[in-house]
């Protein structure tokens, strides 16, 4: 991997022409059905038709997501999921490979276990909901009500990509 300009808005060439995703962990267990939703966000990304973005995904407890909570949203209670997104100036030199560094996301266990039992839905089914939520925040979609278009979307993108799970027309790693 070669940096291009490193800073503010970590602008980044590489080799091969692919979505990076980064998962990171901090005050809980690294479990399997987590790290194994890495591919869920690749293929969520290609179905988006996003090409060339890196994203940061860090797995914590309430306490930590409440601090982030508190300090960027003025909101002191734990939440599920926190999308923080990066746009860079889009200063590319000429004939490289464009990486798009989208953002950070910050997803508390404590609370999708809660979520799931709420929701009667599995810890790996509702992590993939949070994902794909965080996912069309980084892209700038917002959503005031239940039936907003982004959420709607979300459920749609989520249903589909686990059909074709379910279906194996795409190969997890």
């Amino acid at each position: 991997m070669k940096t291009l300009h490193k800073g503010k808005n970590k602008t980044i060439t590489r080799d091969l022409p692919e979505n990076a995703v980064e998962y990171s962990f901090n005050k809980i267990k690294k479990e399997k059905w987590i790290t194994n939703s890495k591919n869920y966000c690749v293929r969520l990304l290609k179905e988006l038709n996003i090409r060339n973005w890196e994203v940061s995904i860090l797995f914590c407890n309430d306490e930590v997501i409440r601090e982030l909570n508190r300090t960027y949203r003025g909101k002191d209670k734990p939440t599920d999921v926190l999308a923080f997104r990066q746009d860079d100036d889009g200063r590319f030199p000429p004939d490289t490979i464009k990486i798009h560094c989208a953002g950070d996301i910050v997803i508390s266990i404590d609370t999708l276990k809660k979520n799931s039992i709420d929701s009667a839905e599995s810890n790996e089914i509702e992590l993939l909901r949070l994902l794909t939520h965080a996912m069309l925040h980084l892209l700038g979609m917002d959503h005031k009500k239940k039936n907003d278009t982004m959420l709607l979307l979300q459920e749609e993108l989520l249903e589909k990509l686990i059909k074709q799970k379910k279906r194996g027309t795409r190969k997890l790693k």
